[in-house]
């Protein structure tokens, strides 16, 4: 597996003068925290160097503040063809660098048109005008889950079928499409699969979503779907052309539904894993919304995604980054840094976590986060409420996550009620 160094190399010490840095460690020693490399790492003020798969060498950062810093500074690139791109495996580098376009890998002024343009669409008030619409999905999913009875596998049935009937919704996909952008994305989070195997789904998800807007073009309606809204607003009068009409629908599909239900199945395996926290949420379900941040912010999902390059000479947290050189943000490890949460590999659903870094930083900040804190809220809401005796029908030690993927979590449990 090209993804990850040799377990258990996390013990070596990481601050030794001369010679090659340390392996960077992926696999995690228990499935609910990041890995212990991190912890050693920032014993250390500022980012760190590791060695990556390839053999070449990147600094990584893992204190709060340096992660929002560097995802914060325009000195650094997204551009994924820039000298010193760090890539996390083989596969993500071939999707990256042969792959269709995608604008969160752009940076200023390309990566501001599209965001722009996504910003009329993706309010807030739109998002909270979808609660009524997300409230059916998630009790339909449960009428179901007790009309089949227990054990259910949990993922399937369930936290995977909510965001994509969202996503599918909001951007006007049929059903025959949904398979399509879920295989996609998939494939395309898979960090250890075959850079093939992406870029067939990808492919083919393209050619639907061309002939789906070709015919949105032909007869665009009135909608307020995505789809229509860019034929309407967008490719008709010519501010945006067909493949850049598919390309931000490509990206809010693939990336949109893998993240909010690996998200949704760690959240519950932590409530269900720490029963005082689940009964404390049970007594007073208005502590929700705070409940969700802090499943964000301690189960945090995007494990190697905010990866930048050096465009000039940058000192993050002491350190020098020269131009040129790969920064790796870690996401899970700012939001497990113990000088801006006490405590931070305890869940506790009382902690103010609202100013985790889980949806990133910056202006590559995921625009759909008020949809996906929604489609949360509403989840762990109704599962307490409908399945107050919710549990798992497994062992926890016999669930198998999804160690190499982009987007961290199990890839099935069963669960009871």
């Amino acid at each position: 597996m090209s993804v990850t160094s040799k377990p258990g190399s996390a013990g070596v010490c990481p601050f030794h003068a001369g010679g090659k840095p340390p392996p960077f460690e992926t696999l995690r020693e228990h499935p609910l925290n990041p890995p212990e490399q991190l912890k050693l790492l920032r014993q250390k003020r500022g980012p760190s160097k590791v060695t990556l798969w390839d053999g070449s060498e990147a600094w990584i950062a893992t204190h709060y503040e340096d992660v929002r810093e560097v995802l914060g500074d325009p000195r650094f690139s997204t551009v994924t063809t820039r000298p010193g791109y760090p890539f996390v495996s083989r596969q993500r580098r071939d999707v990256l660098i042969n792959g269709r376009p995608n604008f969160t890998f752009f940076d200023p002024p390309d990566h501001t048109r599209f965001r722009r343009m996504l910003a009329r669409l993706f309010t807030v008030e739109r998002f909270a005008q979808m609660r009524p619409f997300v409230q059916q999905i998630v009790d339909d999913l449960i009428d179901s889950m007790e009309k089949n009875g227990a054990p259910a596998p949990f993922v399937e049935n369930f936290a995977l079928e909510v965001p994509v009937r969202v996503l599918a919704h909001l951007v006007g996909i049929p059903k025959e499409g949904q398979e399509l952008f879920l295989q996609a994305g998939k494939d395309r989070f898979d960090l250890g699969g075959d850079p093939t195997l992406s870029h067939n789904s990808g492919e083919a998800l393209w050619s639907y979503l061309d002939n789906l807007l070709a015919e949105h073009e032909r007869n665009p309606g009135d909608g307020d779907d995505v789809i229509t809204r860019l034929v309407v607003d967008q490719v008709k009068p010519g501010k945006f052309t067909r493949d850049e009409a598919i390309l931000i629908i490509n990206q809010l599909l693939v990336a949109g539904f893998d993240t909010t239900a690996a998200t949704i199945a760690i959240g519950a395996l932590a409530l269900l894993e720490n029963p005082e926290q689940l009964a404390k949420l049970k007594a007073d379900p208005s502590k929700v919304e705070n409940a969700v941040h802090e499943i964000l912010r301690y189960a945090t999902i995007l494990q190697f995604h905010s990866s930048r390059a050096a465009k000039e000479d940058v000192e993050i947290g002491g350190e020098l980054i020269k131009a040129g050189e790969g920064v790796i943000a870690l996401l899970h490890a700012a939001n497990r840094d113990p000088d801006e949460f006490a405590n931070p590999d305890k869940f506790d659903i009382d902690r103010d976590a609202a100013h985790h870094v889980a949806f990133s930083y910056g202006i590559h900040q995921c625009l759909g986060q008020s949809l996906a804190r929604l489609e949360l809220q509403v989840v762990f809401g109704t599962l307490i409420r409908r399945l107050p005796n919710l549990r798992l029908a497994q062992r926890f030690q016999d669930i198998e996550f999804a160690k190499h993927s982009l987007a961290y979590g199990p890839q099935e449990f069963l669960v009871a009620w």
